[in-house]
């Protein structure tokens, strides 16, 4: 059985442009010793640096130089005695900041408070039509689980009663899969972040699909009701 790594990466699309000079740095967790490791051959090879006396990943930094086509496999290797290479499984978790994703009226700072930079969240501030979408490369042949990281401020209003849908697909002509959100119950513990759908919202694998890009979002856009103080910190791409 392969050695397998749950890695957390920026956007998918930095591996699909074949260029060398975009790097990306991020942690290696949930890892297993190295001996436990069973070469296998990658579409894209990420290079992970361990320590000289490493004897298991956990915590370690990779850094990263993408040329496209999914991450299928890692390179390891260690340097003084002993040292060598092994090929394993790598399963990445796909971070979409807020500052990436799509707002309707987030150009319009009476209803939104955008981020100008990629580690700050973007703030509802009011809106009737709450409309947030954005899109990232995965692979067609697996089923992938999309959550987003938000947090209510203690102003919040608004959300008593109403319903929120996260929805995704599979390429632009794709069927939406969706689950509701009430945050009803989360207005006793505002600041604090949580992820959004509480239940596994996962889109199953369809090698027809139009294209090979995820599509999802976050919408209240039926009721009509005016509501704030809603902090959107990231979506996560998660394969299953």
């Amino acid at each position: 059985m392969p050695f397998r790594l749950d890695l957390e990466i920026p956007n998918s699309s930095y591996f699909r442009e074949s260029n060398p000079r975009h790097h990306i740095e991020g942690k290696v967790s949930n890892s297993e010793h190295l001996r436990s490791l069973k070469p296998k051959m990658p579409r894209l090879a990420l290079m992970v640096a361990l320590q000289p006396d490493a004897s298991s990943l956990s915590n370690t930094r990779f850094l990263s130089g993408g040329d496209g086509g999914g991450s299928k496999g890692i390179v390891l290797w260690r340097s003084g005695r002993g040292g060598g290479r092994a090929m394993i499984e790598v399963v990445a978790k796909i971070n979409i900041n807020a500052k990436e994703l799509k707002i309707v009226w987030g150009n319009d700072n009476r209803y939104w408070r955008t981020p100008k930079e990629s580690n700050q969240p973007a703030e509802l501030l009011q809106v009737c039509w709450l409309e947030v979408t954005g899109s990232c490369v995965i692979d067609k042949g697996k089923k992938y689980n999309v959550t987003f990281e938000v947090s209510l401020t203690p102003d919040a209003f608004g959300w008593n009663n109403t319903t929120l849908y996260i929805m995704a697909k599979r390429g632009e002509k794709g069927r939406y899969t969706w689950k509701k959100v009430n945050l009803t119950n989360q207005n006793t513990n505002k600041d604090q972040h949580f992820f959004i759908p509480e239940e596994h919202l996962i889109v199953e694998p369809d090698t027809n699909a139009s294209d090979d890009k995820l599509y999802f979002g976050l919408y209240e856009i039926w009721k009509g009701n005016w509501k704030g103080g809603l902090k959107i910190y990231r979506a996560v791409v998660e394969p299953r």
